[in-house]
């Protein structure tokens, strides 16, 4: 059994981009300018150019994480939103690195992907266990399972370079379930960021009960609590009806 983890059920990560090596910008430059081509690799500079037409850009602040003040900008089609589809095209999660006069450099770029593949790009703001903070990637891919491809990000001090980090534990809290032949069904499965909880829709083939089961399908869940570090399960317990 695929059990859907930190990164969806998707093992791709984000991949950050290395501060120094990127040219620090005011955030108006930002806003009004767009990455030009695909990030190739993390130790080059992102190339910016003027915001295609039909483009808008929109501009978050995420918080300050590990000493760094951050800021998302999500760019969206005028396409999309005719069609009612507020989902990002493209996505720039921007660090600053000088404070007077406040200057800013890319960490995590997204842009020229499919856009047949992918639904949105977001960031959640700044969360805390006691002295340990992060923040959430996400890449909505399309398709009916709607996959979220969510990555952790992370630092344990100022001095060290933010990173990505994998946040749950390595422990299958489905694995008792595999064994008696229940799978994860293609749709329904999904992490509640804010509960810590795991929603799954598992589903049974009838000839591996070994009963009549009139309907093969469960839901079921699995909270979360922050343990040593990581994301770590509890018990698997039945959605109320």
């Amino acid at each position: 059994m695929t059990v859907v983890c930190a990164s969806g059920e998707d093992t791709d990560v984000a991949v950050l981009l290395q501060l120094d090596k990127q040219q620090p910008q005011s955030l108006p430059f930002f806003i009004r300018h767009a990455p030009t081509e695909p990030i190739e690799s993390p130790d080059k500079p992102v190339a910016f150019g003027p915001l295609p037409d039909g483009v808008t850009s929109h501009l978050t602040e995420v918080g300050y994480l590990a000493g760094r003040h951050l800021f998302a900008i999500r760019y969206l089609s005028d396409s999309r939103l005719l069609s009612g589809n507020n989902g990002a095209i493209g996505f720039v999660l921007l660090c600053c690195t000088k404070e007077d006069p406040p200057q800013f450099a890319p960490l995590y770029v997204a842009w020229g992907e499919d856009e047949g593949f992918v639904d949105d790009y977001s960031v959640s703001p700044v969360r805390q266990f006691g002295d340990f903070s992060y923040i959430w990637l996400r890449t909505d891919t399309s398709g009916t399972a709607n996959t979220i491809i969510r990555t952790a990000i992370t630092a344990p001090d100022a001095q060290t370079p933010l990173q990505a980090y994998e946040m749950f534990a390595d422990t299958d809290p489905l694995a008792i379930l595999e064994k008696q032949g229940w799978e994860l069904w293609h749709r329904g499965n999904y992490f509640d960021e804010d509960s810590l909880t795991w929603h799954y829709h598992i589903y049974r083939d009838p000839a591996k009960g070994g009963t009549n089961e009139d309907y093969p399908h469960r839901l079921v869940h699995v909270g979360y609590s922050f343990r040593d570090g990581k994301l770590r399960p509890g018990k698997i317990e039945e959605d109320e009806e």
